[in-house]
């Protein structure tokens, strides 16, 4: 098993403590919609983004530490998609209890 896997579900389910606290204060519908939304495409496009990181960090002139996130792009990036979609998942548990009442 992945050691990645642990600390990045037990992030991903930390997530529901802001919104446990944005449904006590009523936030709309909307807000938690949003936010899944914005979850599922960061799960949806965590290649991409990963990648444009690496770029990123290529281009600043750490070319170790860019080699390093090419090491580690095998073992991260599943965890990394499923984490993000428990995120997206919980946001909309929230929307539906907030639709529901």
């Amino acid at each position: 098993m992945n050691i990645w896997w642990i600390p990045l579900v037990a992030l991903s389910l930390l997530w529901i403590m802001p919104m446990a606290g944005l449904h006590q204060n009523n936030a709309p519908v909307w807000v938690f919609l949003l936010l899944a939304l914005f979850w599922g495409l960061m799960a949806a496009f965590v290649r991409p983004l990963y990648d444009g990181g690496t770029a990123l960090t290529r281009h600043m002139g750490l070319s170790r530490a860019a080699a390093l996130r090419e090491r580690w792009k095998p073992k991260v990036l599943p965890p990394a998609r499923v984490a993000l979609g428990i995120m997206a998942m919980i946001s909309a548990v929230y929307a539906a209890m907030a639709w529901l009442g």
